[in-house]
């Protein structure tokens, strides 16, 4: 996976595709681009036959906070 995302890192550790969230100074709050990037990388890994399993996880000490306001 070589796309480049500004929120989010991804990986592949032989067939789990790995996306974690990377905004730990404010507790990996969720916002609009956060959770398109999550979908995206969701989407290309589900594209991948290799990958059989996405682990969804937060840097820092919290997964997710929570979300900012998305109006």
């Amino acid at each position: 996976m070589n796309k480049h995302y500004e929120m989010i890192e991804t990986s592949v550790k032989g067939q789990v595709g790995l996306i974690e969230l990377n905004r730990p100074k404010v507790l990996n709050a969720l916002n609009r681009q956060m959770v398109s990037e999550v979908l995206s990388a969701m989407e290309a890994f589900d594209q991948d036959a290799d990958i059989k399993v996405i682990v969804l996880t937060g840097k820092g000490r919290a997964f997710a906070a929570g979300a900012i306001s998305m109006k």
